[in-house]
């Protein structure tokens, strides 16, 4: 069961509904960054929820109705738990396939895996280290 809910929250730091946001975030998770950005501006929790979502889609299609249940928590983690903008940057550049092999895990500390697992699999037994590949 562990393998399965490590993809789901690899792949979750992923799924979100399309129009789903978390209270408070202001944007909805299609959100995109505006013209006027500047090229080195990080790319928006929207942009990288939907990159993650094509990432387990490629996987298996049907986790993404599994992943549409954790969309607002997902979506929140990445406003409020402060994701940093090199993991914003290599989940947006990364193939769906180098994400599902854990390209981007360096980027992610063990408290910021806490912080997710904390919202997206409440009072399970899960630690970083049981998913994180770095």
């Amino acid at each position: 069961m562990k393998p399965l809910v490590a993809l789901v929250v690899v792949a979750l730091v992923a799924a979100c509904d399309a129009g789903a946001k978390p209270p408070g975030a202001g944007s909805a998770c299609g959100e995109t960054r505006s013209a006027a950005a500047p090229a080195t501006a990080p790319p928006a929790c929207g942009e990288v929820i939907e990159h993650l979502n094509s990432a387990l889609f490629t996987y298996d299609p049907k986790y993404v109705a599994l992943a549409g249940t954790y969309a607002t928590r997902v979506l929140a983690s990445c406003h409020d738990d402060g994701w940093p903008d090199a993991l914003k940057r290599c989940i947006v550049s990364a193939s769906p396939r180098a994400l599902l092999d854990h390209a981007c895990d360096k980027h992610v500390s063990d408290e910021l895996a806490e912080k997710v697992l904390a919202r997206v699999a409440p009072g399970q037994d899960i630690r970083p280290a049981d998913f994180l590949q770095r």
